[in-house]
């Protein structure tokens, strides 16, 4: 039961991630038409563009941290069964790390987006500057020389338009290279912990299939040895009606050599060799082995005491 709800806790996460990293992708796209658009329409679309990156970022960033550390999880799980013992601390673990590593790496994620506008807003300025001071100088060339006035004042608001009409189109282009660049960056990084995910995943659950499928063999091996232990033999009478169990034993033998371990199958091969020569075998050995087995595969330590079994004489 309990590794049951384990593996419904996994399998909820696993969704989970899955829906966040779509959502991060979906959202990075949408972000960058919006700041594409923002960016072509409006000049002034600083604190636009920083809420847009701030949303894109928690979006993206937390569930791809998430995606990582489950990774490693799900990797450590496939060895260490003592983890997933632990799972709920895990998780917390997670949503720290993941909120931590986003302050540290945000900044860091963020450096793309440099402020392009610092060199053309100082560029008016300095053109302005220009347009005060020009005519004062060229009121005093129209007394002296009038035609070297006109042509100064000509020449130099031509040099401030051009000046002002080619810096945009430089911004324009610098800003769509940085968020194709960064929005491929992003879908590339899902992608690879989609399928990192995926293959821990694909791992984990073969592993619990095997795992299952060894609990539920090595346990109708066990009730067949224990049962041949309280009945003392592998055939005798119940009332009027003679039980015979050696076929049970039979497939018991056969189910060991497939899903036992190595210890299990000698000791199988033991009792095996035991009741062939002496007519007797004493499975007590196999039956220790085959309990602290299954009780290990379902997450609990063996027994320090010896069980006892009951056996009720209905005739």
């Amino acid at each position: 039961m309990e590794s049951s709800q384990v593996n419904q806790k996994d399998e909820s996460v696993i969704g989970l991630l899955h829906s966040f990293v779509s959502l991060g992708v979906l959202s990075l796209c949408i972000g960058f038409v919006i700041k594409t658009l923002v960016a072509f329409n409006y000049i002034q679309h600083n604190c636009w563009e920083n809420i847009i990156y701030l949303l894109s970022g928690l979006i993206a960033l937390i569930p791809l941290f998430f995606l990582f550390f489950y990774s490693i999880k799900s990797m450590a799980r496939a060895y260490l069964e003592s983890l997933s013992l632990n799972a709920h601390w895990f998780y917390t673990g997670i949503v720290i790390i993941a909120g931590a590593s986003m302050i540290l790496v945000f900044p860091a994620f963020n450096f793309l987006n440099s402020n392009l506008y610092i060199e053309p807003v100082e560029r008016p300025i300095a053109a302005e500057k220009l347009l005060v001071e020009k005519p004062i100088a060229a009121e005093k060339l129209l007394v002296e020389k009038p035609i070297a006035a006109e042509k100064l004042l000509v020449e130099k608001p031509i040099a401030v338009e051009k000046l002002l009409v080619e810096k945009p189109v430089s911004k324009s282009t610098d800003f769509s290279i940085l968020e194709a660049i960064k929005i491929l960056f992003a879908i590339f990084i899902a992608a690879l912990g989609w399928i990192v995910a995926h293959y821990f995943t694909a791992k984990r659950d073969l592993n619990n299939s095997r795992r299952l499928a060894r609990i539920e063999a090595l346990s109708s091996c066990y009730k067949i040895f224990v049962r041949s232990g309280i009945n003392g033999s592998l055939i005798h009478k119940r009332g009027g009606e003679v039980i015979d169990i050696g076929e049970n034993i039979e497939d018991a033998i056969l189910m060991i050599h497939l899903y036992g371990s190595q210890e299990q199958s000698e000791l199988a091969n033991q009792y095996v060799n035991d009741l062939s020569t002496n007519q007797n075998a004493d499975s007590t050995k196999l039956v220790n082995s085959l309990r602290k087995d299954i009780r290990g595969m379902l997450g609990e330590q063996d027994l320090t005491s010896t069980p006892s079994f009951l056996k009720i004489n209905r005739y």
